[in-house]
């Protein structure tokens, strides 16, 4: 009677363990998520990253830009090899939508500013450098 009594508790703590593992455990996204568009929330539904690393992907878009491809993510402290694998059919990386202040790696684009300067207008075309002197 003893004996069956321990196996029946060892037995509910089992399942109680189980159900709440179960619990723990995030449900993936249905889609893929672009890296250049996700929220914080949204990064946080992915499998093995938290609110912590949620936040450093954020962090390191605004800071280096949009992501190229989803190898890029291991220049963030936190994801290994291992990780990026795991998390490979949850991501993807869409190319960032061009702006007029988009530049990509760094690049200028061409481009003309005119500066009224006393009665005078002065051309200067971009990518170069253009002193002005005071003579005139």
């Amino acid at each position: 009677m003893k004996r069956r009594l321990q196996l029946l508790v060892a037995t509910a703590l089992v399942l109680i363990g189980t159900s709440a593992s179960a619990l723990a455990q995030k449900k993936p996204p249905p889609a893929p998520l672009d890296l250049n568009a996700a929220t914080l929330e949204q990064l946080t539904q992915l499998p093995g990253v938290g609110p912590v690393t949620a936040k450093a992907i954020l962090d390191f878009r605004t800071k280096s830009g949009p992501f190229r491809r989803i190898e890029d993510l291991l220049a963030i402290r936190g994801i290994t090899d291992r990780r990026l694998k795991e998390l490979r059919p949850y991501i993807t990386v869409q190319p960032a939508k061009k702006s007029a202040l988009y530049a990509p790696h760094g690049v200028i684009p061409n481009f003309q500013v005119s500066v009224a300067v006393l009665d005078s207008t002065r051309t200067f075309s971009g990518g170069k450098s253009c002193a002005s002197s005071s003579a005139s």
